[in-house]
């Protein structure tokens, strides 16, 4: 923000000082440990650079600039931030910030790839899904939804196909996680706030995705410091390789791919494991060059009202036999409310995928959206490839 080079918070109202969000999120991620202050990051020993981007708005070429700044020192950005989560809307990075989060991945990090982690969203009570939100729905970054303490989805964590794991952020009947905080009376813990700890440089009410993204950055940051060569690709099939299937007994929240990964719309591949990602890491051999395939086709079908199996779409990869990674579709649809409409993309390797449900959305019009899935990883390509749209008059969400 503002063109500068210091990221030190300065939005003050009411002479408190309440641009902390940063400072809370990095001591989820790194704040030092083993010295008997404080709170202690998933990653003790990390260094931290502060970029401040989001105290105030930020322009295209703002994001922009963020998103490749020293990313052959920066290994790993956090980005704790998004589009609003009010389920009505399609927002995602402009053509500049595309841009750069791409070419960061591709050549950050002496080659390897900069890591980003993004809150998946904090809209899931009002029915919004993280591939609504461009940021969260990018193959180049990691998104990270929100478990409460006793290992469920938090109310408020969205859900989405793009979604790769999920990490504790506060939620059910411990209401927040403990960070640091600004110093003093500035930030969240302030004189006489309500239900905060007595020492006013950290806070115990700091919640939502906000949290449980900076978390898997420092569970990142340790398999960085096990394995420096992870590209980040690597970094993100350790993630689903490695995360524990948590709320087990939602038997219908998880399903089996046909490569033998398990994944959840609510959960990606399940709550992060760090111990597990770590020893993953150290013996890990990086997966081969990265190769991609587009299929373009013109159908101008329509699309019937409430009819349960609405119209499918077929497309036949032969003689590809690649494994899988990320699915992209791009979705041009002219609708008058689009929050009615259920799309699916179902594997050769029959997983489905859910890139949108029925929400409260009343605008009009998919206008070339892509939506993205991690949950075909693994899988073969060869064969056909199912795209199913339908139109619901109920707006219903898991």
């Amino acid at each position: 923000n503002e063109y500068d080079t210091d990221p030190t918070p300065d939005y003050y109202f009411g002479g408190i000082l309440f641009d902390a969000h940063g400072t809370a999120c990095a001591g989820l991620a790194a704040a030092r440990g083993n010295n008997s202050i404080g709170v202690s990051g998933a990653a003790p020993m990390a260094t931290l650079v502060g970029l401040r981007l989001t105290a105030d708005y930020a322009a295209d070429d703002q994001e922009a600039a963020a998103m490749v700044h020293s990313n052959q020192v920066i290994h790993i950005k956090n980005n704790s931030w998004g589009p609003s989560d009010d389920a009505m809307r399609l927002e995602g990075p402009g053509v500049l910030t595309e841009a750069a989060i791409e070419y960061a991945a591709l050549y950050g990090r002496q080659g390897k790839g900069t890591i980003f982690t993004w809150s998946a969203g904090n809209g899931g009570l009002q029915g919004d899904d993280a591939n609504y939100d461009g940021y969260a729905n990018s193959m180049y970054t990691i998104a990270v939804a929100a478990l409460s303490n006793s290992g469920v989805r938090a109310d408020y964590s969205e859900t989405g196909a793009c979604i790769v794991v999920s990490a504790p952020a506060g939620g059910g009947t411990n209401g927040a996680v403990v960070t640091t905080d600004l110093t003093g009376d500035d930030g969240y813990n302030y004189t006489n706030a309500f239900h905060e700890l007595a020492d006013k440089d950290y806070t115990r009410l700091f919640d939502g995705t906000s949290a449980s993204a900076p978390i898997a950055a420092g569970v990142i940051a340790l398999m960085l410091q096990a394995n420096p060569n992870l590209g980040w690709r690597d970094v993100q099939e350790i993630l689903m390789r490695t995360a524990r299937q948590n709320d087990i007994t939602a038997a219908s929240a998880w399903r089996t791919n046909s490569a033998g990964f398990k994944f959840s719309h609510r959960y990606g591949a399940g709550l992060i494991n760090a111990s597990n990602a770590v020893a993953a890491a150290l013996t890990w051999t990086n997966l081969k060059a990265r190769h991609r395939i587009s299929v373009e086709t013109n159908f101008h079908r329509a699309i019937p009202d409430n009819v349960a199996g609405g119209i499918t779409n077929f497309f036949v990869l032969t003689n590809q036999n690649l494994r899988v990674e990320h699915v992209q579709v791009d979705l041009d649809v002219t609708h008058p409310r689009r929050g009615q409409l259920h799309v699916r993309v179902i594997s050769p390797g029959n997983h489905t995928s859910v890139l949108a449900s029925a929400h409260a959305d009343t605008n009009a019009n998919y206008a070339g959206w892509t939506f993205m899935t991690v949950q075909s990883w693994g899988e073969n390509s060869t064969g056909s490839w199912r795209v199913t749209a339908r139109q619901e008059w109920d707006s219903v969400r898991d």
